[in-house]
């Protein structure tokens, strides 16, 4: 009895390790790391206003009612590193300025086609453009040329988890599902995203965050049971 106890023990042990080495692997996927150009050109058939305005414009779309202010203060699942800082968004094929900062188009410092859209309500949500998928660069000898219009090379909808990773999908509903499912990290979120009205709005936040959480882990279900 007792050499059968153990060997169930020792089975248990195994199968929780794989649990977490699985989990770990896709709430930290498999990117490439991000190598910022020694200088990025622009072609010149734009004006800088006219390009913030098609990189920032909104267009309309939510993703999932993710709110603007949730993403940016979304930490990794294992770190509290932003999960939407530039560097890192990088790594998905996601186009940065190196030398981009915080602007009025561009409040949060995101990459290319991650836009602001606030609704008749006040609320502002993330709304990712035409101009994600839709502005290409080149990389040469340590130099990028930025090609406005052009293809983009980045891994954007799928949600399905996978060991291989490289999804944005699964990366930010896993970051989104550590944040809830961990008391301490919520309260750092809550409280960067609340900051005064903390203690007044923080069950009503939750709430809310659950239910987007929630279309996304609905979105990974039906596109993996679908194939």
């Amino acid at each position: 009895m007792r050499l059968l106890r153990r060997a169930l023990l020792g089975l248990l042990s195994l199968a929780v390790l794989a649990v977490g080495v699985g989990l770990y692997f896709i709430a930290y996927p498999n990117l490439p790391q991000y190598q910022p150009p020694q200088a990025l050109h622009y072609l010149e058939q734009w004006s800088d206003a006219d390009r913030q305005r098609y990189y920032y414009t909104p267009q309309g779309t939510q993703v999932k009612g993710l709110q603007y202010d949730w993403f940016t203060a979304l930490e990794l699942p294992f770190s509290t590193d932003r999960f939407a800082a530039p560097e890192y968004l990088a790594r998905f094929g996601f186009l940065v300025d190196p030398a981009q900062a915080p602007s009025a188009a561009n409040p949060g410092n995101l990459p290319v086609g991650f836009a602001r859209h606030e609704d008749d309500g006040g609320r502002s949500y993330l709304d990712v453009t035409c101009a994600a998928c839709h502005t290409g660069e080149l990389r040469y000898q340590g130099q990028a040329l930025r090609i406005d219009g052009g293809a983009a090379m980045h891994s954007l909808a799928s949600t399905v988890p996978t060991l291989r990773g490289g999804s944005f999908g699964q990366a930010l509903g896993m970051s989104m599902a550590f944040t809830y499912y961990n008391p301490f990290k919520f309260r750092r979120f809550a409280r960067e995203v609340l900051g005064e009205r903390y203690e007044q709005e923080r069950d009503l936040l939750r709430r809310d965050f659950k239910q987007v959480l929630d279309r996304l882990l609905g979105t990974a279900y039906n596109d993996w049971h679908r194939g």
